[in-house]
């Protein structure tokens, strides 16, 4: 059986090789899918119809195509978390990155309004790229909840965002 590599972070996975070729993706950098079927040749949208922001047919940083609906079969829907990194080089794609960046100034801004120390702002931030790619550990987690604690409400909203974040990139790390 033919495997194929398959990165995720710093980490390598082999899997089956099925014969099946894709589609490819037009994303816009927000994470709106605009097709999930683009064939050879088909050209995108440049720009997205439902926000304005640029739309990517392929990773920024390895340049393959990002990866749309398997051809020869009748499903083949396109789930925004299935595209959060390239399956190839294992960059987080830029919507991916938004959501980070996102979730960061909200930590600055609600860290600078609370007071909070250099040191736990930074940790919360790390603890934010650990959950985008998937390595944040119980320890972690523990820590930042206590940290978000001291944020009152604001807490609340930034745990909400970051638990988003986590549900995303584990949605995307159990597909096949």
């Amino acid at each position: 059986m033919e495997v194929t590599r398959h990165r995720r972070g710093t980490d390598w996975t082999d899997r089956p090789t099925a014969n099946l070729s894709y589609f490819t993706a037009a994303v816009c950098e927000r994470g709106h899918i605009l097709s999930a079927r683009l064939a050879p040749g088909q050209r995108a949208d440049t720009f997205c119809p439902r926000c304005g922001a640029k739309v990517h047919t392929k990773c920024p940083k390895c340049n393959v195509h990002l990866r749309g609906a398997p051809r020869g079969t009748a499903s083949g829907g396109v789930r925004s978390e299935n595209l959060r990194f390239c399956p190839e080089c294992g960059t987080p794609q830029p919507w991916t990155m938004n959501d980070l960046e996102r979730a960061k100034a909200a930590i600055d801004q609600h860290a600078a309004e609370q007071g909070f120390s250099a040191a736990e702002t930074a940790a919360l931030k790390s603890f934010a790229d650990d959950v985008v790619t998937g390595t944040a550990n119980e320890a972690q987690v523990s820590g930042a909840r206590a940290l978000l604690k001291k944020f009152g409400p604001a807490g609340t909203v930034l745990w909400s965002a970051l638990t988003d974040l986590a549900a995303k990139t584990m949605a995307a790390m159990m597909k096949p």
